[in-house]
């Protein structure tokens, strides 16, 4: 299995595929900033940018005012990652997510459920590098 891409990316290039809650990005936002860190990448599919694990942390950066993000870039073509639902009810596929991504729409919080097959580094990255 290769080695995954981490980057810097800006906000403005990535995809909400999923709802959030507001008071879990508040939350958290305000946890980033008090450790001046950030310590896990957003996890995005390769070829849209389309989140696939990190909403919260994502409208965390919007709500610090972040340019820029650390990303982990995935594909589910390479087997990568695998998708299901939180819910035992309801089936999502790839389809599903690439379908989202196209019609700018959104899930509605936690529907998708990413399973990585490498995990995914933690990082320590000031705040400063990120605005």
């Amino acid at each position: 299995m290769g080695s995954l891409k981490y980057d810097l990316i800006s906000l403005t290039n990535l995809i909400e595929t999923e709802e959030h809650f507001e008071n879990k990005a508040i939350l958290l936002a305000e946890e980033i900033k008090k450790n001046n860190a950030w310590t896990v990448p957003i996890a995005v599919e390769i070829n849209t940018n389309g989140i696939m694990d990190g909403h919260h942390r994502f409208n965390a950066a919007k709500i610090l005012g972040l340019r820029r993000v650390p990303c982990v870039f995935l594909s589910y073509l390479k087997n990568e990652v695998f998708l299901r639902s939180w819910s035992t009810n309801n089936q999502i596929t790839i389809d599903d997510f690439f379908e989202v991504i196209n019609h700018n729409k959104k899930f509605p919080p936690k529907t998708t459920r990413h399973v990585f097959n490498q995990k995914i580094k933690e990082i320590n990255l000031p705040l400063d590098f990120l605005y």
